[in-house]
């Protein structure tokens, strides 16, 4: 007699088909969720020019990225061929000293990115009038790690004007273009 709990042999291709039937199992439960994969950004403009921001700035860099890869919008660096200016009017990083310790010591830094910009058409029409976008973070703060903490901090900017770029896209795919 054998024993019922002892470990058949199995093969290479039994595995592979009881791993594709898992897989194709954890796909059916995901689509039944509504789960889909994040879609790019559609603008509805087909050129846009960026306007108030140097050429190598961090946010022109991010902005331009993400016009880039929306579909079908490029951006160009001729205003008079956009048909949308993207005019930045601010573009500003606050940092402030949050809370010390008792001794003086700083223990935590704030944030503070603001974004001001509006969107004209190609013959100066306003079409988002004048917006402030703003993200705030606190970060924690140690002395002894200073040279950590700047490298943290820059992070943490970049990250902040992804947020803003976010919020700057979303707001430029509800614009009508008329």
């Amino acid at each position: 007699m054998t024993n019922l709990f002892a470990r058949q042999h199995r093969t290479p291709l039994l595995n592979l088909s009881v791993a594709l039937v898992l897989a194709l199992g954890v796909l059916w439960v995901l689509s039944g969720c509504g789960f889909a994969p994040r879609q790019t950004t559609a603008l509805p403009f087909a050129t846009m020019a960026l306007r108030g921001l140097p050429f190598h700035a961090p946010m022109h860099e991010e902005l331009r990225y993400r016009v880039n890869s929306s579909r079908g919008t490029r951006v160009t660096d001729e205003t008079a061929q956009a048909k949308a200016i993207l005019e930045v009017v601010s573009d500003s990083l606050e940092r402030t000293r949050g809370a010390f310790t008792l001794a003086g010591q700083i223990r935590s830094i704030d944030l503070t990115y603001r974004f001001q910009f509006r969107v004209l058409n190609g013959t100066g029409q306003e079409l988002i009038p004048l917006t402030e976008l703003s993200v705030a973070r606190s970060m924690a703060y140690n002395e002894s790690q200073a040279l950590g903490k700047e490298k943290e901090e820059v992070t943490v900017v970049r990250s902040m004007q992804a947020e803003i770029a976010n919020q700057v896209m979303r707001r430029l795919a509800a614009v009508s273009p008329s």
